[in-house]
């Protein structure tokens, strides 16, 4: 003879453990997400100070190479303009030193260097800076002496 239950459900028990384990779940997809969109934006902040970099290194290629003398190690590092950018503050900082080659050959080590904060997951900033360097040598090949071309 067969019974049967005229009465189908869950009890309180296995409804409870369905819902722990379905929140166990949403909590760790919802922290997968919150970890790859604050990936993303310390990727975006250092695409943003490397070409914060890159354009401050070109801009002041030609000013250096202009002006040679005018840059010296003494006044090293030379604070330049602050940018901001999705409520982050870049800082950028240019450091010169000098090489003499020759008496006419001379270079300069210019480092353009990019600081800035990231944001932990609470909105937080982090208490040390990320920094991005960029360096190059410029050479005063505009100061050489030129021979008199004559035919």
């Amino acid at each position: 003879m067969k019974f049967f239950r005229s009465i189908y459900g869950l009890n309180l028990a296995e409804l409870i453990v369905a819902i722990v384990v379905m929140s166990l779940a949403v909590m760790t997809i919802i922290g997968m997400f919150m970890a790859g969109i604050m990936g993303m934006k310390k990727g975006d902040n250092s695409i943003l100070a490397l070409n914060l970099a890159q354009s401050t290194m070109e801009l002041y290629e030609d000013e250096i190479r202009n002006h040679f003398d005018d840059y010296s190690e003494a006044n090293s590092p030379y604070k330049l303009l602050n940018e901001e950018s999705d409520g982050v503050k870049f800082e950028r900082k240019m450091s010169v030193k000098n090489f003499k080659v020759t008496e006419t050959n001379q270079l300069k080590y210019v480092a353009i260097s990019v600081y800035w904060y990231e944001k932990n997951m609470e909105g937080k900033t982090w208490v040390k800076p990320s920094e991005m360097k960029l360096s190059t040598y410029i050479n005063n090949y505009l100061d050489y002496p030129c021979p008199n071309s004559t035919p």
